[in-house]
């Protein structure tokens, strides 16, 4: 089974913080001390269980540069059950051309150049 995390994308007067949940942690109770009374959450991002050149986690909403000329959002499509763009990873070594440029919340100007 693939490993299932939440990340929480929450935004206060300071700034805009993630914090992450593993479904395990979330279940038992543990991890969630967080006090998010003072933050308003902007979004519920799941992890993909795919990393990206420099391994780092993947989740949706993260904006990925593929094959140094390509850039699409991250985004689960029920209809494959799958994280697109898929083909990202289908056509390199184990995303080792994949990278991600930022995400829809703090980088909203890279929607634009993804159209």
């Amino acid at each position: 089974m693939r490993e299932i995390k939440i990340q929480y994308v929450l935004q206060n007067t300071v700034g805009i913080t993630y914090k992450t949940y593993s479904l395990e942690s979330l279940e038992r109770g543990i991890d969630v001390l967080f006090n998010h009374k003072d933050y308003k959450i902007l979004a519920k991002r799941q992890y993909t269980g795919l990393k990206d050149k420099n391994w780092v986690e993947i989740y949706e909403g993260d904006v990925l540069e593929c094959l140094d000329w390509y850039q699409a959002t991250v985004e689960y499509d029920s209809t494959t059950a799958t994280y697109d763009p898929f083909w990202c990873w289908e056509n390199s070594e184990w995303g080792e051309s994949v990278k991600i440029k930022g995400n829809i919340y703090e980088n909203p100007e890279l929607l634009e150049s993804n159209q």
